[in-house]
């Protein structure tokens, strides 16, 4: 196998492997063969993991900015008389929390950082005494993560 000389340069002994191979019992290759499977069910659980989320992402986050865009076009006209639509506001921005959060469990680690900014701002609002320049920063927050989806979605189209 893998040995050294007397300067301590690494030599490879072809001769003590090769002896292995030919004196190895069935049990030993059996070890073998089970520690390569083992190594072969990792691949393969790693890839289906990731055909999985390229297709989750591909078919369910259009569906879910469509929801978002919803949310967005209702705030943005609920703030256009702010003071009459309060109570319809606070709903609107707890059921676009639900939809943030939905969209955050979809996308990779590296992609919910957008996401994960604006739910932080969510859950700074008081639901209860709704602040004007809050919402309208929550509802900058949601275009944004729109503009994202829609760059992801065109980024995926070049993927597969």
């Amino acid at each position: 196998m893998v040995e050294t000389d007397g300067a301590g340069a690494v030599v490879l002994n072809l001769t003590t492997g090769w002896s292995w191979v030919t004196n190895a019992t069935l049990s030993d290759w059996g070890a073998l063969a089970s520690v390569g499977g083992l190594a072969l069910t990792a691949v393969v659980l790693f890839s289906v993991r990731r055909i999985k989320a390229y297709y989750v992402v591909r078919k369910r986050i259009p569906e879910l900015a469509k929801r978002l865009a919803q949310h967005s076009l209702s705030i943005s006209e609920s703030l256009n008389d702010f003071d009459a639509f309060k109570g319809q506001l606070a709903e609107e921005l707890v059921q676009a929390v639900a939809t943030l959060e939905s969209i955050r469990n979809k996308l990779n680690r590296s992609e919910r950082k957008q996401v994960k900014d604006v739910l932080a701002e969510l859950r700074k609002v008081d639901l209860k005494d709704l602040d004007e320049p809050v919402v309208r920063t929550c509802y900058l927050g949601f275009l944004r993560i729109q503009e994202h989806l829609k760059n992801l979605e065109a980024d995926m189209a070049w993927e597969r």
